[in-house]
């Protein structure tokens, strides 16, 4: 879904931008699956004030940290442990793609349609003639999967170059056993404070996008990743803040900030 001087700068802020420019209002996918009425939803019983199940232990994912690289025609291509492409340098070659459409689909394989969402598109203050950026997000059936998706930088009108993530996710289901109000006074319970003092996570402009898809172990002990449907929660109060994380299908507490995803 895991470079110097201003290409470091822009890594490093690729995961809030698309966290931050994702959400329906700015023209996200919403095929009605990631808001299902009150009323369809079967909300079990609160489950206990357990711990949740990640939390104390190290979530780091090693395969994401491998890397392997090959160099195909002066297109250079990084892989992490799972074989996704986390880096693409066109630098060296002599006809690289002029838009981000045919190298998804060139050299990823990839269908921009209903998977890739373009949400910002901007020039380079220091370079606006000859240096531009393109950053697209991953949704799953429309929702939005936050650790994934693309930054593409283009120079002279071709691509540049391009790093991030896409995760591969087949038969997820996204309909959620529970209602957000009810993952809400789950984390509420957790927390002893009231359901009221728990917000949708970061709040606006992601607002809307409360239920998310992660990269997650399947259990406690286990190395072996698998995209899970999850609700995100923010509390914050006097002199503390966190972040929540529910399964949406089971109900379970899955880990409370700062225990998060690598």
């Amino acid at each position: 879904m895991k470079r110097k001087n201003v290409w470091a700068a822009i890594a490093l802020t690729m995961m809030a931008a698309v966290v931050a420019g994702c959400s329906k209002d700015d023209g996200g996918i919403d095929d009605g699956s990631t808001e299902p009425q009150s009323d369809s939803i079967v909300s079990p019983e609160i489950p206990d004030n357990t711990e949740p199940e990640f939390n104390g232990i190290s979530l780091t994912n090693p395969q994401k940290g491998q890397q392997t690289k090959t160099n195909i025609n002066g297109v250079e291509i990084t892989k992490d442990g799972y074989g996704y492409i986390r880096w693409i340098s066109f630098l060296n070659c002599p006809n690289p793609p002029a838009t981000a459409e045919e190298m998804f689909q060139q050299y990823m394989g990839l269908d921009m349609d209903g998977n890739l969402e373009l949400y910002r598109h901007e020039t380079a203050k220091d370079d606006p003639n000859t240096l531009t950026f393109e950053a697209y997000c991953q949704r799953y059936k429309g929702v939005l999967v936050p650790d994934a998706g693309y930054y593409v930088r283009f120079r002279d009108g071709k691509v540049s170059d391009c790093n991030g993530l896409y995760l591969e996710i087949k038969d997820l289901d996204t309909k959620p056993a529970i209602s957000s109000l009810k993952a809400r006074e789950i984390y509420a319970k957790y927390l002893g404070v009231s359901v009221e003092r728990i917000t949708e996570y970061g709040t606006d402009p992601w607002a809307d996008d409360c239920l998310i898809i992660m990269d997650m172990p399947i259990d406690r002990n286990s190395t072996v990743w698998a995209p899970r449907l999850v609700y995100s929660f923010y509390y914050k109060g006097t002199s503390d803040e966190g972040v929540g994380y529910i399964d949406a299908q089971t109900g379970r507490m899955l880990m409370t900030y700062p225990n998060y995803i690598n």
